[in-house]
């Protein structure tokens, strides 16, 4: 993973966000697809966050295929919307449904999300995909959360 945040603004936040000392690991979460109709279909999944650890989501990416052997400079950018749930919480990622190219990053891990979110272990995201492309294409791939786990560090021996 390759994180447009340093690990110094990584750990500063998570200094200010969680109380005590704390142990980041990174890791990632996804959700994978397929058969989904590039006009109008619809697919749904859940991607359930370990119960031991905090996630903290820094970026999202998006690994599309349509079919066809792809290099890293033919992927394909699809015609997909999604939208994302904190089921716990229950509050949306976004405001609507949005094109995946506008908060993703096509296998170029580079780019954030403006500012990290906090998912608490044991929670579960919600995954909406739509399709909206003007012609029929079938669409599969795996969208990625990227991020660290944090948790409570106990040094051994104390």
């Amino acid at each position: 993973m390759k994180s447009a945040y340093s690990v110094s603004d990584v750990e500063s936040f998570v200094a200010r966000m969680w109380a005590g000392a704390t142990f980041i690991t990174p890791y990632a979460y996804s959700y994978q697809f397929t058969g989904l109709a590039g006009q109008a279909g619809t697919t749904t999944g859940t991607i359930n966050i370990a119960a031991n650890a905090d996630f903290l989501l820094l970026a999202l990416a998006l690994r599309p295929s349509i079919g066809a052997v792809q290099t890293n400079a033919t992927q394909p950018v699809p015609f997909i919307r999604a939208q994302l749930t904190d089921t716990g919480s229950g509050e949306n990622f976004f405001a609507q449904a949005i094109d995946v190219g506008s908060v993703s990053t096509n296998n170029e891990r580079t780019k954030a999300l403006p500012y990290p979110r906090i998912l608490q272990g044991k929670t579960a995201v919600s995954v909406t995909l739509t399709g909206w492309a003007p012609a029929a294409e079938t669409y599969a791939g795996e969208l990625v959360l990227e991020g660290v786990q944090v948790r409570a560090y106990t040094p051994s021996g104390r």
